[in-house]
């Protein structure tokens, strides 16, 4: 993964997703906004508790350095589940922690703050998803339902698939108590102590990914953890739930 200077933003992409001039895939950060305080300065998210008219600010200003016109995009009401929805229009499409397309012109949108963002994408078709997995997600196996609904709707082979993910909160910040560490296989815990353990949420997404069939050289993943950069990205943890909000957006242009 990459850091990439677009007019004034500082934006991250992947390096396995170069060379598709048609494919958008950008991860924002923190950096170049309107937001103050504890959401200096590109918050996205219009829950996270800023001003309304600074989100709208940072959203025209995000859409417009990338190129994007906003009644492009398409977004879900994320709930920290592994509801996929397809999607055939822009606009608002329900309740979920995933979306897929085949349109061409559409822009799957999902915000971020520790959640990992998980980007798809088939080249030969132009097929592309995006997944939102927190603990819960990973635990419901999103990225596996994910994988295995865009190769049945689409007909669409696992192995043709790109996988980029986000930055998000990594191991050595991710500290759980027993009642999250028990949902999880021993090899993506270390023990904290007798109460904490730190829990490894990106490789269980890349085993879930493996085991459907993605070839773990088609898998990208980023080094930066949200909690540890904090000039880079907010994180909804060490920041006591007071933060902003990253946004990963994915889509082909006609």
């Amino acid at each position: 993964m990459i850091f990439q200077k677009k007019g004034e933003l500082e934006l991250c992409k992947w390096d396995i997703f170069s060379g598709y001039k048609n494919l958008i895939a950008y991860f924002s950060t923190r950096k170049a906004g309107f937001s103050a305080g504890a959401y200096d300065s590109l918050n996205l998210g219009v829950s996270a508790g800023d001003l309304k008219e600074n989100v709208i600010n940072n959203r025209k200003k995000f859409f417009h350095t990338i190129n994007i016109p906003e009644n492009e995009t398409v977004w879900v009401k994320q709930v920290h589940g592994n509801n996929i929805i397809t999607a055939e229009r822009a606009g608002n499409l329900g309740v979920g922690d995933g979306l897929i397309t085949g349109v061409s012109g559409l822009f799957l949108c999902g915000t971020f703050a520790d959640c990992a963002s998980i980007m798809v994408f088939e080249p030969k078709k132009q097929i592309v998803g995006l997944f939102h997995a927190g603990w819960k997600g990973v635990f419901q196996q999103i990225a596996k339902k994910g994988i295995k609904k865009i190769c049945r709707v689409y007909n669409i082979q696992p192995d043709n698939l790109l996988v980029g993910i986000s930055p998000h909160i990594k191991k050595c910040c991710f500290i759980v108590k027993k009642n999250v560490a028990e949902l999880f296989n021993e090899r993506f815990l270390r023990t904290n102590n007798k109460e904490h353990w730190n829990l490894d949420i990106e490789n269980a997404v890349i085993e879930q990914l493996i085991n459907v069939d993605i070839k773990r050289e088609n898998i990208e993943k980023s080094c930066f953890c949200t909690s540890c950069n904090k000039e880079m990205f907010f994180s909804y943890r060490r920041d006591k739930g007071k933060t902003g909000r990253m946004l990963a957006v994915i889509g082909t242009r006609k």
